[in-house]
């Protein structure tokens, strides 16, 4: 099956989210391990490539920096990402994206769509914050030039619908 990508724009990543920042980090070896059923357990995310970047669990003893769910997250030297939708704790170089139009649909997709530049990037061009901020990809949208002359009523509709969507995403 193709996709046609004919009518998908280019988007700034940074712009994309209205949070874009650095986790606090925290050290595995500091921390007390538990089982993923345990009461307390929070998961640890790290830049590992595997289990959606859940490292292990760890006890939630009053922890700093805990993350809500529903964030789209970027390992910044490793290019790796991932969608949590639980509340965790990140080792070092994570990225937290935040957005109010993410869901597990969306940030999956967008996820995907970034993947497919990972190859772009390791030990010697690192996905580091500032170039994540400013790395553009390609999206769909959700609106499409008319070939004829709109109607009054229609060049309003789609006006309020453009500015409604230039307030949600910045675009290039």
């Amino acid at each position: 099956m193709n996709l046609d990508v004919s009518n998908w724009r280019e988007f700034i990543v940074g712009k994309l989210f209205s949070q874009m920042y650095k986790a606090e980090a925290h050290v595995k070896g500091d921390m007390s391990l538990c089982e993923r059923h345990d009461s307390d357990a929070i998961r640890f995310i790290t830049r590992t490539d595997v289990n959606n970047g859940c490292d292990c669990y760890v006890v939630n003893n009053d922890l700093s920096g805990i993350e809500e769910g529903n964030a789209i997250i970027i390992g910044d030297t490793t290019s790796t990402l991932f969608y949590q939708n639980e509340a965790f704790v990140t080792g070092d170089h994570i990225v937290v994206c935040r957005a109010d139009w993410i869901n597990e649909y969306t940030a999956i997709f967008i996820k995907s769509i970034l993947e497919k530049d990972r190859y772009r990037y390791s030990y010697g061009r690192a996905f580091k914050f500032d170039l994540i901020n400013s790395v553009s990809v390609k999206l769909p949208v959700l609106f499409t030039r008319l070939k004829h002359e709109p109607s009054k009523e229609t060049r309003c509709s789609r006006r309020q619908g453009n500015q409604q969507l230039n307030n949600t995403i910045k675009c290039k």
